[in-house]
């Protein structure tokens, strides 16, 4: 029972490790950037930070139970947890192509990528265990919504996209 608390710690930090946001959130120079775009009125920006890491946290989780119910990593759970991974690293890129590179619409591609892998995966987790598939659902929500915030940043700041070499 004490090492599935590991398995469990591991499961919940990995999607927060990948989703890379500590630096980017805390840079002046970020934080200048995201304040001089035009933002959706419908919006609102502090839903983010409040969401990412609870939402994360509970797909992690629902790997774990895909984890510990197949049996660990074999036939029957590589193709979910191989789709959930590559939505994980989806969200490892999204971070600095964002904030970083600073290049929207890549980024709104990276996003869109990201919540249809997530789609799937939430899918293939749900026909393993009803259980990991329903907490996947929250995390699906929030990211059709970024993709749609995401989307706008890109097509609502076209002169910030030239001064900052966004194509």
């Amino acid at each position: 029972m004490n090492s599935d608390w590991l398995y469990i710690a591991g499961a919940v930090a990995l999607p927060n490790i990948c989703g890379n946001r500590g630096y980017y959130i805390k840079n002046p120079e970020v934080k200048k950037w995201t304040s001089n775009l035009k933002w959706p009125r419908w919006a609102p920006r502090p839903i983010f930070p409040l969401t990412a890491i609870p939402l994360q946290s509970v797909a992690g989780y629902a790997s774990y139970l895909i984890w510990k119910e197949g049996g660990g990593f074999n036939e029957d759970t590589l193709v979910p947890l191989g789709v959930y991974a590559t939505g994980l690293s989806l969200n490892f890129l999204y971070t600095p192509i964002t904030f970083g590179y600073r290049k929207l619409g890549l980024a709104s591609v990276c996003m869109m990528a990201y919540t249809g892998v997530h789609a799937v995966a939430t899918y293939l987790f749900w026909n393993l265990n009803k259980t990991a598939g329903k907490l996947m659902i929250p995390l699906n929500v929030i990211l059709a919504f970024s993709t749609a915030v995401t989307v706008h940043l890109w097509k609502n700041n076209k002169e910030r996209r030239i001064h900052d070499e966004d194509y």
